[in-house]
């Protein structure tokens, strides 16, 4: 069933402020939405070394772990009480605890992690159970490189930005303008006669304080 119980309920604040997935302070390296090359980003990245631990966002149960190759890399799906999903990609390993339980189900998986072998294995709900902030795995650069973990928030088929369910970010620096790129959109339109992108480089006019105090550029 999508709606699987444990046996110790979270809170309702379990629930709605997700556990760091990596040690703190988070550094986020991509956002949700973002379009890449050929669809939208559907996740949030965050800079990582390989072998950094990865924890669990919420309580659940293994649902998924995968090995693609090329795109995910390892990954592995926890599902929680409510059916939503947490999912994280590019890891390096996943945690020996999650192996050995693995094993008792599919005793051909440690080979196939020796070998790199393709896989992609489903369990049964609370077949594996996960604790909130549990380590699953650690974080590195499969799938597609450099390190850093990749983790999605889903609710069905609608995806959920993990950064409006409880995750913090510390952001003490002021953005800082390094360029500003004119480009044509429309047939016909040009940028000072040319219809290719203009970069414009800025430099500062006036002296910046701290993040409170405004520059003018130009």
């Amino acid at each position: 069933s999508d709606r699987w119980q444990p046996e110790s309920r979270e809170t309702s604040w379990e629930a709605n402020n997700l556990h760091p997935p990596l040690d703190e302070p988070l550094v986020l390296t991509g956002t949700t939405g973002e379009y890449r090359r050929s669809h939208f980003h559907y996740g949030i990245d965050l800079s990582s070394d390989v072998g950094d631990p990865v924890y669990s966002v919420r309580q659940g149960y293994v649902a998924r772990i995968l090995y693609d190759g090329y795109g995910l890399g390892y990954g592995i799906w926890i599902r929680h009480a409510d059916g939503r999903e947490s999912k994280y990609g590019h890891l390096s390993q996943y945690s020996s605890a999650i192996v050995e339980q693995v094993q008792e189900i599919k005793p051909e998986i440690a080979q196939w992690l020796t070998l790199r072998k393709r896989f992609d294995l489903r369990f049964e709900p609370g077949q594996i159970p996960v604790k909130r902030g549990e380590q699953i795995a650690f974080s590195g650069d499969t799938g597609s490189g450099p390190s850093h973990l990749h983790i999605e928030y889903l609710d069905g088929e609608v995806v959920l930005n993990p950064l409006k369910h409880g995750l913090s970010l510390s952001d003490g620096r002021a953005p800082m303008v390094e360029s500003l790129i004119l480009i044509p959109c429309e047939s016909g339109a040009t940028v000072n006669g040319q219809d290719a992108p203009l970069i414009v480089s800025v430099s500062e006019r006036s002296s910046c304080g701290d993040q409170s105090q405004p520059c003018s550029s130009r």
